[in-house]
């Protein structure tokens, strides 16, 4: 029998980003309205933003789903013809490596100066409460990240725009010891960036949520050989249950790596696909147990 709390979530993961479409096209005809016949209607305008911005803290504090409101400016400016992740899991360091390219386009018709991208840690994806309490004793930190990014032109600023215990949001600037080299429009850039966190403050998956229309998503999961470890995929999305992933996931052995790769041509706007792994925590010896929602992989 689920908890309360888990009902909680599971209904708040049911109505959060509806109740921001809703309270986005509310709040647009509110002040729509209130212009053209002059009628003070800006209150019902601020209730319904309010209602934007908490659902979208709701989404972030329990669920790890990214809002859908920051869509909708960057739709305009932006579109990544290439998402890929590749996590190398290191059982001598017990950290995980992940290394991230994209290849994003402006398509706007102004020059983009900095995109903005998030670390998001959550140990117990199903247990939020014990995920914000492990978190508060045991944070994050952003130096441990060492996080790093560059393109084809050479690194790149990274801005740290906030510092919470599970979670860091950073803007990657396109400029070199503070020149700038924005994005003019039209123009595509092989955005990479990595960083690595340890086995402990890590849930044993990687989510990749499709925030801009995107051609191209792939992940590639490398273990030791040695190991036993499983690889299984989720799609996450707000309007249903948690599902397999329709793409297959390809086992290929390299020396003494095993790599498991997934690739999804034109994934799902608003979706988020959840690549998971055997809990090298709780089971080292590599048997895929890890749940997310009510399916097991």
């Amino acid at each position: 029998m689920k908890n309360r709390l888990s009902v909680i979530t599971e209904f708040l993961w049911r109505v959060n980003q509806p109740l921001q479409l809703v309270s986005a096209a509310i709040t647009v005809a509110g002040v729509i309205y209130a212009v053209v016949s002059r009628q003070p209607l800006v209150a019902l305008s601020f209730v319904s933003f309010f209602l934007l911005i908490y659902s979208a803290v709701v989404t972030h504090a329990l669920l790890g789903v990214a809002p859908v409101f920051p869509l909708i400016g960057a739709l305009g400016d932006l579109r990544e013809e290439l998402n890929e992740c590749t996590v190398q899991i290191d059982m001598e360091s017990r950290r995980y490596h992940l290394t991230f390219h994209k290849a994003v386009t402006n398509v706007s018709a102004h020059a983009v100066e900095r995109v903005m991208y998030w670390v998001f840690a959550n140990r117990f994806p199903d247990d939020p409460q014990q995920s914000y309490a492990f978190y508060q004793a045991h944070p994050l930190s952003w130096a441990d990240l060492n996080l790093l990014a560059w393109d084809q032109h050479g690194r790149l600023d990274v801005l740290l725009v906030n510092d919470l215990n599970a979670r860091k949001d950073f803007c990657i600037c396109f400029q070199q010891d503070g020149v700038p080299r924005a994005m003019t429009p039209g123009e595509t850039r092989d955005v990479r960036y990595s960083y690595s966190v340890p086995f402990e403050k890590w849930g044993p998956y990687i989510d990749r949520p499709m925030l801009y229309r995107t051609r191209t998503c792939s992940v590639s999961i490398q273990v030791p050989a040695a190991s036993d470890i499983q690889v299984g995929g989720l799609e996450i999305s707000p309007l249903r249950r948690p599902r397999a992933i329709d793409q297959p996931i390809v086992r290929t052995l390299l020396g003494n790596i095993v790599q498991w790769n997934w690739t999804c041509r034109s994934p799902a706007l608003g979706s988020t696909y959840r690549i998971v792994w055997s809990d090298v925590n709780a089971n080292p010896q590599g048997q895929l147990t890890h749940s997310v929602g009510e399916e097991q992989v």
